[in-house]
């Protein structure tokens, strides 16, 4: 038999569980391109995604399956959700060693995380291809002084366009 005051310590350390994964499911990841995930992540509600870590390069997450290809030059879109608005800056970076190393910037967002929303950016990929790269989102949160990343296994092709060249009859 449970006494009284063992359910209520016990209620109240269930509420104590809920506000802190509610606390840590919330915060901001990319969402575009598609990012690496720990197993079971997607279907946790993304709680690991959203919520800071201290593993760089990419979160403690190894290079998986390429799962977006782009063609040199092109221009990519990045899309990024905030649930908590913390400030600070955001970095989109890339690596085309394949092995999360070397992390360039393709573009730095000052203030990207003053409000919450879902936000979109372009980047110009380099003319440089790849077989195998990271596209890496970076937040540095002012408030917490915390760190999120979400990394895209990527590839990126050579772009194959033919100039037409003027043809007389």
């Amino acid at each position: 038999m449970i006494s009284k005051n063992s359910t209520i310590v016990l209620i109240f350390t269930l509420i104590a569980l809920l506000l802190f994964v509610d606390n840590v499911s919330a915060h901001g990841r990319m969402l575009e391109p598609q990012i690496r995930l720990a197993p079971g992540d997607s279907g946790n509600g993304f709680t690991l995604a959203n919520g800071p870590t201290r593993n760089e390069p990419c979160a403690g997450l190894p290079p998986g399956e390429i799962l977006t290809t782009y063609r040199t030059g092109q221009t990519a879109t990045i899309q990024w959700t905030i649930t908590a608005a913390h400030r600070g800056t955001c970095y989109i970076q890339l690596s085309t060693t394949g092995a999360d190393s070397d992390f360039r910037d393709l573009q730095v967002l000052p203030n990207c995380a003053d409000s919450t929303g879902t936000f979109t950016t372009t980047v110009t990929l380099p003319a440089t291809s790849c077989a195998r790269g990271t596209l890496r989102f970076k937040w540095e949160a002012l408030l917490t002084k915390e760190l999120y990343l979400n990394c895209a296994d990527i590839s990126i092709a050579r772009n194959n366009k033919k100039r037409l060249s003027a043809v007389s009859f």
